[in-house]
């Protein structure tokens, strides 16, 4: 003969099981999770360090406004400047401190 469970133990049995395997997925060795590594970057932190003016255009014929523009930014540049570990310091959206960010590639290259 056949047990009826009900349907609260069969979806706690299921919850129960969804868990153990999202846990099993972060156990990666006796370190910790295995990491993921990455491919160099392509660019160079250093390439990016300096002052820029900030510009974009969409259209070949808007390539000389725009860059007309940016030199006259020149007075208020962006600054990028170099981290002391190889990064470089730079303002992220909405934050009102710099902070050091790291350059990082993908595996199938620049895009």
């Amino acid at each position: 003969m056949f047990r009826s469970v009900s349907a609260g133990k069969t979806a706690a049995s299921v919850a129960l099981l969804t868990c153990i395997a999202l846990l099993s997925a972060c156990a990666g060795g006796p370190d910790g999770p295995t990491p993921i590594a990455s491919a160099p970057a392509s660019i160079a932190s250093d390439a990016l360090v300096g002052r820029w003016g900030l510009a974009a255009y969409h259209r070949e014929s808007d390539r000389p406004r725009t860059e007309g523009e940016a030199k006259r930014q020149c007075n208020n540049p962006y600054v990028i400047t170099r981290g002391a570990t190889g990064g470089v310091i730079m303002h992220l959206a909405d934050q009102a401190e710099p902070m050091e960010l790291f350059l990082k590639g993908a595996p199938a290259g620049p895009r």
